[in-house]
């Protein structure tokens, strides 16, 4: 388990990934269930790790994600976004495109769930060219879209379930979304994003 690797001595060799990973998706499967305390938890150990050892790459980006995911717990959004902003900034200028799209995904997320819909529409377009082969990225174009009311949903809906395998598309993006207000800022997110 993810906290019996947190308690053994972990080598922190150039992968720094083998354990900045497990704690991110310690934390998302706890906020998933609803456990948050769990979440908490690993966002904590997350964060420890990362200012415990500042030379590991990974583990910076995953730490920051971490931390950006408790300051809006916390109610902290401008904080959050900072993180996000720094883990973002991490995840690029390592170029893996495994947490490019783990760093774009979490800060669109962040962004559609405080209104910033044309932010996520900018944010999204990093990931823009992996959309049509990868699930999770394909996922961040059905969301901004869902979200904007973009009549390009509906394309995006079938290449992301296409994608999805054995996963399934959360129920709130296989519906219709509801019409955007602001026309011209779903021409300008269907230019982009498509």
């Amino acid at each position: 388990s993810v906290r019996a690797l947190l308690n053994s001595d972990w080598d922190t060799s150039e992968d720094d990934g083998v354990i900045a990973y497990p704690l991110w998706q310690w934390m998302e499967s706890s906020k998933a269930m609803g456990d948050s305390q769990g979440a908490a938890d690993a966002a904590a150990a997350a964060d420890t790790k990362g200012r415990d050892h500042p030379e590991l790459p990974t583990l910076a980006l995953y730490a920051a994600l971490a931390r950006a995911e408790s300051a809006e717990g916390r109610g902290d959004v401008d904080g959050a976004r900072a993180e996000f902003e720094r883990a973002l900034a991490q995840a690029e200028a390592m170029r893996v495109p495994f947490d490019v799209v783990r760093a774009v995904a979490s800060y669109t997320e962040f962004l559609l769930r405080h209104g910033k819909e044309a932010e996520a529409g900018v944010v999204a377009e990093r990931i823009a060219g992996w959309a049509d082969q990868d699930y999770a990225a394909s996922l961040v174009r059905l969301s901004v879209y869902h979200a904007i009311g973009n009549e390009a949903w509906t394309s995006a809906l079938a290449r992301t379930q296409a994608l999805a395998g054995e996963r399934k598309v959360p129920p709130d993006l296989t519906s219709a979304p509801s019409p955007a207000t602001k026309g011209d800022q779903r021409v300008l997110l269907a230019g982009r994003l498509l």
